[in-house]
């Protein structure tokens, strides 16, 4: 996982994001709703016609969940079979939660301890209401976009939208990177949920 800018030719920032690596051929981007149209502009107008590169809008397919703070691990194992203590800092993997199969990825926004899950959209809610039942031992509160601005700034963790320029998000929208070539062949996928 990667969190990072893009920058254009003459060296101006046009976003910023997550980059997860979901296989050797396949990556996720994962854009705020503000930049989801310039972010797909912005991939495709780098692919030439000789790059095998698709790139595919999933933003519809996934839900996403943060769970932040220090009992963030703690939760999200009474959730999961997968044992969350071998589960490194920025890395990505599917996870089991009840009935779904999930996106799990270790990264944090707010300087703790943190997970951002994507789970398809047809079993959000039932992740959501495991999430929320478990955690009623463990103190979970709602946060909502604002409130992780405030946290996202209290680690200096800063953001081209808010601290570089003068605009405000609040949905995540993902893109999918598919490699189908070999060497400098790329092929994007970008979907929005």
């Amino acid at each position: 996982i990667t969190y990072t800018q893009w920058l254009n030719e003459r060296g101006y920032m046009e976003a910023d994001l997550t980059v997860m690596k979901i296989s050797p051929r396949e990556f996720m981007v994962v854009a705020t709703d503000t930049m989801h149209n310039h972010v797909l502009d912005h991939m495709r107008r780098r692919i030439s016609k000789d790059d095998h590169v698709t790139v595919t809008d999933v933003t519809a397919r996934y839900a996403q969940i943060n769970l932040q703070g220090p009992k963030s691990r703690a939760l999200l194992q009474e959730l999961t079979s997968v044992d969350l203590n071998n589960f490194p800092f920025r890395r990505t993997h599917e996870i089991d939660m009840g009935f779904a199969n999930v996106l799990c990825s270790r990264i944090t926004y707010v300087g703790e301890l943190g997970y951002e899950l994507f789970i398809p959209t047809e079993q959000a809610l039932h992740v959501y209401d495991l999430i929320v039942t478990e955690g009623q031992k463990y103190g979970l509160k709602h946060a909502g976009v604002r409130a992780l601005g405030s946290l996202r700034l209290v680690s200096r963790v800063f953001s081209c939208h808010s601290e570089v320029e003068a605009s405000h998000f609040s949905w995540s929208h993902v893109l999918f990177l598919r490699y189908s070539g070999e060497g400098r062949h790329l092929s994007f996928s970008s979907s929005v949920s």
